[in-house]
């Protein structure tokens, strides 16, 4: 009996909750589709939200005082799911009307963030970052992410940019340059080359190829190079100032003094509006070389001056040889005839040269222009001869003579002897002379002949006064 009960109590409270329900759905069915069309905003609980945050970072090659262009902005495309369809969605940036599909664009500056506050708990959100700035390029090749929202706390999705600009080629830059030369005409055969050279950053200078000019009568601008083309050949990858340096290569003209200068320019390469390529944004100069500008493109010209030297003048030095003979005893002997011999030390070259009545005698050095820059040296010293009687002088005088090129071109000799330095050079030698005194030969038919002639001599003397005696008593008769 009590089974009974129980089961029919059971049914009855079944029954009402099949009726109730039945009755709240029929409500609600009629609610909504008595309802006029509307678009819902969703706010969801409190307890059962969060947040969403994309995080935009921007890596690039210009240093860290470098500050992004202000108009540089990166969009996103977040779905939200169907849930969210034609909802109004807060953002950091404002409130924004979901599409049909549950989708919005929020916009993140580099270095910032946007967020999409009040999210539902679970939620599946996918963000896809849209590519549209030339030159950027999402890190790893992840332009789309999916997170779920949860509870924890905000969940932040990170996007990073590589920047990386298109090269750039210096086709607005034109590189010329000019030979000027002076001291002369110009003749045939008259040729000058010059070489462009260039760091690319690795401290090392590359060559950019040579350019000469050639004498050509028929043509007014012989004298004029371009290295244009070969400068547009470099392609500038980096941001950065590029040196260029534009020399003269040393020829072989006769007195023909090379230009030495060295002639740089800079280009500088610069991204400032990050465009996605990189731009010439000036080029500068110094040393000979001139730049101008005229409707962005940069002309840089260069002028090399040569000149011509004609030889100098030859000189002579001269060295004066001066002989003295000190004689002693009733003989005097001539300093005529003494002797003397310069000696070139390094190659041994003799010049000898003999003295005059006076006693003097001249050695004459003649230096040339291919003589400048060189030191002579030599020895002066006394041929010891074979005179009887002469004690010959031993001195040796030792000379260096050094030729040099004055700035106005003239040769100058300086001289020095025996260490000092000396403007007239005068070597003197002393000798002495002692006549020998006669010697006996031994020979008794020489004495005899004197002693006859002696004899002959008195005889005659005796003779000649018997004869004018005898002619003085004949007149007294």
């Amino acid at each position: 009996m009590n089974k009974r009960r129980i089961f029919k109590a059971a049914s009855l409270v079944l029954t009402v909750i099949l009726v109730l329900t039945f009755a709240v759905q029929t409500t609600m069915a009629f609610i909504v589709a008595g309802a006029p069309s509307v678009t819902n905003t969703f706010k969801p609980f409190e307890a059962i939200v969060n947040d969403l945050l994309i995080q935009k970072t921007v890596e690039h090659p210009f240093g860290a005082d470098y500050v992004i262009p202000e108009n540089i902005a990166f969009d996103f495309e977040v779905n939200l799911g169907s849930l969210y369809a034609e909802s109004t969605i807060s953002t950091t940036a404002g409130d924004l009307v979901a599409d049909e599909n549950g989708v919005i664009t929020v916009t993140a500056k580099p270095g910032s963030s946007v967020g999409i506050v009040g999210i539902d708990e679970g939620t599946e959100v996918t963000v896809t970052e849209l590519q549209k700035l030339p030159g950027f390029s999402v890190k790893d090749g992840e332009a789309t992410k999916a997170v779920a929202v949860s509870a924890d706390g905000t969940v932040t999705v990170d996007f990073t940019n590589v920047y990386a600009p298109d090269k750039v080629l210096p086709t607005n830059i034109n590189v010329t340059g000019s030979k000027v030369l002076e001291g002369r005409d110009w003749q045939d055969g008259d040729t000058f080359t010059f070489l462009l050279e260039y760091d690319d950053g690795s401290g090392e200078w590359k060559s950019l190829g040579n350019r000469s000019v050639a004498y050509d009568a028929e043509n007014e601008s012989f004298n004029q190079f371009d290295f244009t083309e070969a400068l547009a050949e470099i392609e500038f990858a980096a941001i950065g100032t590029y040196v260029f340096r534009m020399s003269e290569v040393e020829g072989d003209l006769d007195r023909v003094d090379y230009d030495e200068t060295v002639n740089y320019f800079n280009v500088i390469v610069t991204d400032a509006d990050m465009d996605g390529k990189l731009e010439i944004s000036g080029v500068s100069a110094s040393q000979n070389a001139t730049v101008t500008e005229a409707d962005g493109t940069y002309t840089v010209d260069v002028i090399f001056n040569n000149t011509f030297i004609p030889a100098p003048e030859d000189i002579t030095v001269g060295i004066t040889v001066k002989k003295t003979v000190i004689s002693t005893g009733d003989v005097t002997l001539s300093p005529k005839d003494f002797e003397f011999v310069l000696e070139n030390v390094e190659t041994g070259e003799k010049l000898t040269v003999k003295s005059d009545e006076n006693g003097l005698a001249d050695l004459n050095l003649l230096f040339t222009a291919e003589d400048a820059g060189k030191i002579y040296r030599y020895t002066l010293s006394e041929v010891i001869g074979e005179t009887v009687g002469v004690t010959y002088d031993t001195t040796v005088y030792e000379i260096e003579i050094a030729i040099t090129l004055s700035d106005d071109n003239r040769l100058i000799a300086t001289v020095a002897c025996d260490g000092e330095a000396v403007e007239d050079l005068v070597a003197e030698f002393e000798n002495t002379f002692t006549a020998p005194a006669p010697v006996p030969t031994g020979d008794d038919s020489n004495v005899m002949f004197h002693l006859m002639i002696a004899a002959i001599s008195a005889a005659a003397l005796v003779l000649l006064a018997v004869y004018r005696r005898r002619l003085d008593l004949y007149e007294e008769e």
